[in-house]
């Protein structure tokens, strides 16, 4: 659960005060990318409709960029490339 804690934790779905969105739910979206990291965990298409939900929530958000990515790894069946691209979201450099 390591990822999970960097994935999930504060510092990761945080969208930076200079980010277009105002709106953005932060508590929602800590447990969208929970939910995400236990379905591709456990290789579960419905990653795919987790994601959809994320990714219209951090529309305008440099997260946005960064979740594209793992959508992209999903939409392929790469579930392990989805997991390191997420972890990477809570990890940067």
């Amino acid at each position: 659960m390591a990822g999970l804690s960097r994935v999930g934790g504060e510092n990761t779905s945080q969208v930076p005060a200079s980010s277009p969105r105002s709106d953005v739910d932060q508590a929602k979206i800590t447990r969208l990318l929970q939910r995400l990291e236990a379905q591709i965990r456990e290789d579960e298409t419905e990653a795919t409709d987790t994601l959809e939900t994320l990714l219209v929530l951090v529309d305008g958000t440099p997260m946005a960029s960064d979740l594209s990515g793992v959508a992209s790894a999903v939409a392929k069946y790469d579930f392990e490339t989805a997991m390191e691209r997420l972890q990477a979201i809570g990890n940067p450099g």
